[in-house]
């Protein structure tokens, strides 16, 4: 084969200085022969082919009949290698073991004005406005607030279908379903209304539920932030914030007055418990922690203190400052006082977590006003409902001697 080459081509020297002589035809014979050979040789490979995947279908055929038409032959599964997870992705939690608490997938919610909130997968919580008034609906399921104190003229509130809680800076947890709803404080004063009954006061450590006794799914998480905040607060260094000469400095809390009072520091307690009546004369926790301050320091306004506090607090915590009240005024003589008291409070009733010692007292009080009748109608009572309770001697004496 001759190649034309350019005028332009370097090899156009090359071809004038050798005559213009064409190229042997030796190199055209060993070109054509090498093509054929390669082109035979690849003909044979595409033949040997498709004899290998002939006979590899026949095979394969065969083989199934045999397998369909043998009565004895296994089937096979068809089964799945399972492929591991990318290593940025933790392989599921295993399932729980029969009849361990189902796990609920928890999420938290981060408003603008530093209130979080934590919510379980199943609630239903719908958020009514924010801003200055924030207000929440809670048809079913539970969640927990995490509530700075707000500031003046702020509102939090959450409604569910049978009450309302309304806080001023606190962390609880708000359960509801169909038929009843709860409430747990963690920290700080929630205040509880329901349609046609007062409004009830509750405090860290206090819980309410229509159906009794309750603790939230979320009270671990709720404990720990009330930890947290309460450790922040006695990390950071006491600077006087700063304001106006004309503005009065803030008030202090309900926990900080306690704290007072425990530390012995009982005229200071004293002046702000009062203090914190006065602003929340509602409040039945501010009335307790008053009578607290006025018992220790001797005063005898501790027990109409008591008992206002009584009509204000919870079922659980009123019985307690009727008991306080009653006991004040059985130790002044007042026995029948003292019976009002416990009375009016119910602390005596079954369900009454202090039911035992008001029993005690009543008898107490029953003996002195020399009542024999009812005495020993309460005293059998008590031996029936608490037979080993710390009174036990005390209340068969009163039988053996009637």
């Amino acid at each position: 084969m001759i190649r034309r080459v350019d005028d332009h081509d370097p090899l156009d020297r090359l071809a004038r200085a050798a005559g213009e002589r064409p190229l042997p035809e030796s190199a055209d014979v060993d070109m054509v022969t090498t093509a054929l050979l390669a082109a035979r040789g690849r003909a044979r490979r595409r033949h040997r082919t498709r004899l290998v995947a002939s006979a590899a279908l026949l095979l394969l055929g065969a083989f199934g009949v045999a397998w369909s038409v043998w009565p004895d032959a296994p089937r096979l599964e068809a089964t799945a290698t399972p492929v591991p997870p990318p290593p940025d992705r933790l392989p599921p939690d295993p399932l729980p073991p029969v009849g361990a608490p189902a796990r609920v997938a928890e999420s938290m919610l981060v408003l603008p004005s530093g209130d979080r909130i934590v919510h379980l997968g199943e609630d239903s919580l719908e958020v009514v406005s924010l801003g200055r008034d924030r207000r929440f609906s809670l048809t079913r399921g539970e969640v927990l607030f995490e509530v700075p104190p707000l500031e003046t003229g702020h509102s939090f509130e959450v409604q569910t279908p049978h009450l309302r809680a309304r806080v001023v800076g606190t962390i609880f947890a708000v359960s509801a379903d169909m038929d009843a709803s709860a409430v747990e404080v963690y920290e700080g004063e929630v205040e509880v209304s329901r349609p046609g009954e007062a409004t009830l006061h509750l405090t860290a450590g206090e819980s309410w539920s229509a159906d009794g006794e309750w603790s939230s799914r979320l009270a671990d998480r709720g404990r720990q932030a009330a930890t947290r905040r309460l450790a922040t607060r006695v990390s950071e260094p006491n600077v006087p914030s700063a304001r106006t000469p004309n503005q009065e400095p803030e008030a202090p809390t309900l926990q900080e007055v306690q704290s007072w009072l425990a530390d012995g520091e009982v005229a200071r307690a004293l002046v702000a418990a009062s203090a914190g009546v006065d602003r929340a004369p509602e409040s039945g926790p501010w009335r307790m922690l008053l009578g607290d301050a006025q018992r220790v320091s001797g005063s005898s306004d501790a027990v109409e203190t008591y008992d206002a506090a009584a009509r204000l607090l919870s079922e659980s915590r009123a019985t307690q400052a009727g008991y306080l009240a009653a006991e004040l005024r059985l130790g002044s003589g007042d026995a029948a006082g003292a019976l009002r008291s416990l009375e009016a409070a119910r602390a005596t009733e079954r369900g009454s977590p202090i039911a035992e010692r008001a029993t005690a007292l009543q008898l107490r009080a029953l003996e002195r006003m020399g009542d024999t009748a009812e005495l020993q109608r309460i005293a059998r009572a008590y031996l029936l409902n608490f037979p080993a309770g710390p009174a036990r001697g005390y209340v068969e004496g009163l039988l053996a001697a009637d």
